[in-house]
């Protein structure tokens, strides 16, 4: 019923509009002489047909949707659906007019149809600004709208507040003032919202404006901006949400519902990569690719920017079936031209990874099937030996059975000098594939990464739960320092290895920087809004079994080669005696069949130099 009413209205009023262009058209044309004869022949002309040409507009109107558009959500759409439908009735009016009544004066085809365009468009227009002001006046009234301060200027920002200004009532929030990164533009104002100050005054005006949440819409600021940014916003009460890193918005489009909440990697890792496209497209286009541990976060990720080098088949294989379940749809939607294989399987069988290389004939293989928790490897190292060591040598020896073109090995910082199981199985899994490559045709790489935010047993997530219990943050030691990565950014950084490598490298990759546990602990608690020690206490409980103070990408007795990217670059180990270590796994083997851990551990010394096992 309130439609039939609110459309019957419109109608009337557009009618009424319609009647008015003409009388206005009539006048302008005459000069607003009303007495002379022109005028009268043809306005007596318009009186004459005045209802139907009024109905016949209305009629078009309605056939070209003007009556069935929400208005208060008009865009460019609904201006150019307008246009289309006065410049339609104008012309089927003029046309009924000549066959009617003969002639018919150009300008009074013309001036009526920029008139409907004004009225027409300026009656709906109206509406919608005016029932968005009075509702969002209202709702701002009664203290239900969230008052929001943007950091940022520019078409994010811009993007923003045009969609909040348009959804505030699901949103139940409105863009009150803006924050710029310098002076130059303060006191203007971005589509309307004031900018009313620099990061320096984010407390000042967060307190002037009464701001609930504040929106951080700068995708292209990189990770020590933000961490400026962040430390201001720590000074108020809101609540704080952030664009993801421009690289992070696949499609490129700013809105409302790509904001989330800060997290640590906005801080850590929000550093743009620059790789080179066409070295990493000749890797891997048209190539039958098999991502081992794929169900993984480094392995799923893997898979995702794998997908855009246009391969011909991607084999996703994982011993746990959830993961790569979930991944077989993201890469079905995302690259529906690429075939895409999921295999349940573990490396630790030869039988059925010898039988994935002979149903698929894969050309590369990147191996992210690693265990890589210190303490559960410490606890495990019959399994650790299994995975991490013999794992590799089964896809090594499938990789020479069937020529592959070229195996990655995903390492890890742990080989450094390892501490525990974890560097040891590490380090030999590089040192297998350092002795294949020197004989093999099959191009050999590992690639040492640091620890990777997100990833499975990574420490955020566990400080992160930790918070959200209550606390308090278990720290190991005050002084622990850890490489932290971004995971997407690594992922590149492989896949521009990969391209890069020749056959036998051990590459490393610089990115992010070390950063204190202890930091890094504080930091997350801050941004779930709680204060370190105060609200949330943080425990220190001391250095577990494998663990080390510190960790490194390059033990001093290594050589550092730079490469042809600024970010990576190959380090050369120590000569290895092949015999030597074809013996000492051998001997490694008998003591996984025996289940004798204490006698894995100090095998493993004796496989890896320098290694001293805890027993």
């Amino acid at each position: 019923m309130q439609r039939t009413i609110r459309l019957t209205g419109l109608v009337l009023v557009d009618g009424l509009l319609i009647n008015l262009s003409y009388m206005l058209a009539f006048l302008l044309r005459f000069d607003f002489v009303t007495e002379s004869t022109a005028f009268s022949t043809y306005f007596e002309v318009y009186l004459s047909y005045w209802f139907a040409l009024t109905t016949i507009k209305l009629v078009i109107f309605s056939l070209f949707g003007l009556y069935s558009s929400l208005w208060r959500f008009a865009g460019a759409q609904d201006i150019l659906r307008l246009l289309g439908a006065a410049a339609a009735a104008n012309t089927v009016t003029s046309l009924f007019l000549l066959v009617f009544n003969g002639e018919i004066q150009r300008s009074l085809i013309i001036l009526p149809l920029v008139f409907d365009v004004l009225f027409i468009g300026g009656i709906r227009l109206f509406y919608r600004f005016f029932g968005a002001f009075s509702g969002q006046r209202k709702l701002a009234a009664s203290g239900k709208l969230k008052r929001v301060m943007l950091i940022g200027t520019g078409y994010a920002a811009a993007a923003i507040i045009k969609e909040m200004r348009i959804h505030y009532r699901d949103m139940m929030a409105l863009p009150v003032v803006a924050i710029d990164e310098g002076r130059s533009r303060v006191g203007n104002r971005i589509s309307g919202i004031k900018i009313a100050g620099t990061r320096k005054d984010i407390t000042r005006i967060a307190r002037r404006y009464k701001v609930d949440e504040i929106f951080i819409a700068l995708p292209s600021a990189n990770k020590k901006e933000i961490e400026v940014i962040m430390g201001e916003c720590s000074k108020t009460s809101c609540k704080v949400r952030i664009l993801p890193a421009m690289h992070e918005l696949i499609d490129g489009k700013v809105s409302v519902s790509k904001l989330r909440n800060v997290d640590i990697e906005d801080l850590l890792g929000r550093e743009t990569i620059e790789t080179n496209s066409k070295e990493i497209t000749d890797c891997f286009k048209g190539r039958i690719v098999l991502v081992t541990g794929a169900g993984g976060a480094i392995g799923s990720e893997i898979c995702r920017q794998v997908g855009k080098y246009l391969p011909r088949k991607i084999i996703a294989l994982d011993s746990a079936e959830n993961g790569i379940f979930e991944l077989q749809f993201d890469l079905k939607k995302l690259y529906p031209d690429v075939e895409f294989r999921t295999v349940v399987c573990s490396v630790t069988e030869a039988g059925m990874i010898r039988e994935v290389f002979q149903k698929n004939k894969p050309h590369i293989i990147i191996h992210a099937a690693g265990h890589k928790n210190v303490q559960l490897m410490e606890d495990n190292p019959k399994e650790a030996v299994k995975n991490n060591i013999f794992g590799t040598v089964n896809l090594v020896n499938a990789c020479e059975e069937f020529a592959a073109e070229k195996f990655v090995l995903i390492s890890s910082d742990k080989a450094v000098r390892p501490g525990g199981v974890a560097g040891a199985v590490a380090r030999a899994s590089e040192m297998i594939i350092q002795l294949k490559s020197a004989v093999s045709k099959t191009q050999y790489m590992a690639v040492r990464l640091g620890n990777i935010m997100g990833s499975d047993g990574s420490v955020v997530p566990l400080f992160k739960k930790q918070v959200e219990q209550g606390g308090p943050v278990t720290v190991t030691h005050p002084d622990a320092v850890r490489h932290f990565m971004p995971l997407k950014q690594s992922v590149q950084l492989v896949l521009q290895a990969a391209a890069l490598s020749q056959g036998g490298e051990i590459f490393a990759v610089s990115l992010g920087k070390a950063v204190k546990i202890m930091d890094l602990a504080e930091n997350i608690i801050k941004l779930f809004g709680f204060k370190p020690y105060d609200e949330i206490g943080i425990s220190v409980v001391g250095l577990r079994p494998g663990e080390k103070l510190y960790e490194e990408l390059i033990p001093d007795k290594e050589l550092v080669n730079p490469t042809s990217h600024s970010r990576i670059f190959t380090i050369t180990c120590e000569e290895l005696n092949e015999f030597e270590v074809d013996r000492r796994l051998a001997i490694l083997w008998e003591s996984v069949k025996h289940n004798d851990d204490a006698q894995i551990k100090r095998d493993l010394e004796g496989l890896i130099p320098g290694y001293r096992a805890r027993i």
